[in-house]
């Protein structure tokens, strides 16, 4: 609710054990809210900002990094941001959507090979990552 209202949005987690390998749910939410974002996580999300070319990202514990992201949006356009902000949302909707998501997951749970138009596009190495099997 409060997402829409931000200029900025920002996810921030130290990778540790196995959360260095998962996208946190509130990244999602974070990508539908259609804002500019700011991620310092683990390399497989950070890897989803790159490609979705909507924000910055920054090392888990890099203040001066965070900053100079900051500082980077705030001299920006509200063009420009409002840019980044629907990239954002059109990356969560192309990758994200959760009907077609789930129906993916029944078709390999089920051990039946995915529909065409259910498969996500090319050149998400992140996206790939998650559902090659």
């Amino acid at each position: 609710r409060y997402l829409h209202i931000a200029d900025i949005l920002t996810v921030i987690v130290k990778p540790e054990g196995e959360n260095e390998y998962t996208v946190p749910r509130d990244m999602i939410d974070l990508l539908a809210a259609g804002k500019p974002i700011i991620a310092s996580l683990s390399e497989h999300t950070r890897d989803m900002i790159r490609e979705a070319d909507c924000g910055f990202t920054t090392e888990p514990e890099d203040a001066a990094g965070l900053y100079q992201a900051i500082m980077t949006i705030y001299r920006m356009t509200p063009q420009q941001r409002g840019e980044m902000g629907k990239r954002a949302s059109l990356w969560q909707k192309t990758y994200y959507d959760p009907a077609k998501n789930g129906e993916k997951l029944a078709w390999i749970l089920a051990g039946e090979p995915v529909p065409d138009d259910h498969t996500f596009q090319e050149g998400t190495s992140s996206i790939r990552k998650l559902w090659d099997y």
